[in-house]
This record gives C-alpha cells, sequence and structure tokens, in this order.
C-alpha cells in the first residue's frame, strides 16, 4: 500500500509540475522562449522532464 501511495505522490507532483509549466507558458510575454523568463526559472526546475 505505501509503495503505490509514493507513486500516486511522485504523479501528484509531475502533473503539478506540468501545470504550472502550461499556465506560464499560456502567460508568460517570452512566448516560447521561456529559458530567458526569469520568472518561469525560479518556479520551474529547467531538468523537469
Amino acid at each position: 500500500m505505501h509503495a503505490r501511495v509514493v507513486a500516486l505522490q511522485a504523479d501528484i507532483d509531475r502533473l503539478a509540475a506540468a501545470r504550472t509549466y502550461l499556465g506560464h507558458l499560456l502567460a508568460c510575454a517570452h512566448g516560447h522562449d521561456l529559458e530567458r523568463c526569469p520568472d518561469f526559472r525560479a518556479t520551474v526546475p529547467l531538468d523537469t522532464p
């Protein structure tokens, strides 16, 4: 049971990071060049899959 909870939490964390990325992508003035956006770089690690 514990392993399943850990796996679900990993999925939740991954999806939350994706939601943050996509939300910023929609609103950011830098468009698709998010690596130049200081707000994005501070919010989402660039090594996020």
